[in-house]
């Protein structure tokens, strides 16, 4: 997981501009690239 690309999930989400499918699509993005780093 990069945490830049989190942060920059988390301030967006608390500015109130996503909306819950775009959260959902951001989380599954990171959970997945996160397997994918534990994998290599």
């Amino acid at each position: 997981m990069r945490n830049g690309e989190l942060v920059d999930t988390l301030v967006v989400f608390s500015s109130g501009l996503l909306n819950l499918d775009e959260l959902i699509q951001a989380m599954t993005r990171i959970h997945r690239d996160s397997h994918t780093l534990i994998r290599r």
